[in-house]
């Protein structure tokens, strides 16, 4: 006997798992013509809201339908540690304990920081899977989790390095000034590299 109302829960997760676990959402290596989309990686700080639905929506649906064209997809996801916002929240929990951050030094800090993610990033990405979301979970997992990249990982990380100096020898970027000058202030435990764009030459393309 059908119910009197559909209930998508019932349905939803399960199919979502055969269609993870099949690896409809992995990306086929080189093949051509291929099409990728780099998701703008949530804050671990909080969850997801309306504005990240609205934008997931838009572009879940762009890569299912150049999927169905036969193109090599590839919908690259992550979270973003989010610097000091997850220093504030960390140092919150330990205030709740009677601690500070530098009771625990550096190191214990950010293993404190990275449980904390552990139990963050878990949800945003749970929220993401019941949205539907045809992601490629094993590209750029950083952690093993099929949970995508997370900035904060030693790879990750070594983009701002590697590419910045290269790229304020040939214009394309200077460092913050200011922003550094503020996280000096604020005495930051969690490493961030900061970049902004300034002037192209003529002959770099747009």
């Amino acid at each position: 006997m059908l119910d009197k109302s559909f209930d998508p829960a019932a349905i939803e997760e399960r199919c979502y798992q055969r269609w993870e676990s099949s690896g409809y959402f992995r990306h086929r290596d080189h093949e051509t013509p291929a099409y990728c989309i780099q998701l703008p990686p949530p804050n671990v700080t909080g969850t997801l809201h309306m504005g990240h639905a609205f934008q997931q929506t838009l572009m879940d649906a762009l890569i299912r339908y150049h999927r169905m064209r036969g193109y090599n997809t590839n919908w690259v996801v992550g979270t973003d540690h989010a610097g000091i916002a997850t220093q504030i929240v960390v140092e919150r929990q330990l205030e709740e304990q009677g601690k500070q951050r530098h009771d625990l030094g550096r190191e214990k800090f950010i293993e404190r920081v990275w449980q904390w993610k552990q139990q963050s990033g878990s949800t945003i990405t749970r929220q993401m899977r019941r949205l539907g979301a045809s992601a490629n979970w094993e590209y750029a997992d950083t952690e093993g989790q099929r949970a995508g990249y997370f900035t904060m990982s030693d790879l990750p990380r070594q983009a701002p390095r590697e590419l910045g100096p290269g790229a304020r020898h040939r214009s394309l970027g200077s460092r913050s000034r200011h922003g550094r000058r503020g996280w000096t202030h604020l005495g930051d435990q969690i490493p961030i590299c900061r970049w902004q764009r300034v002037h192209l030459s003529s002959d770099d393309p747009p």
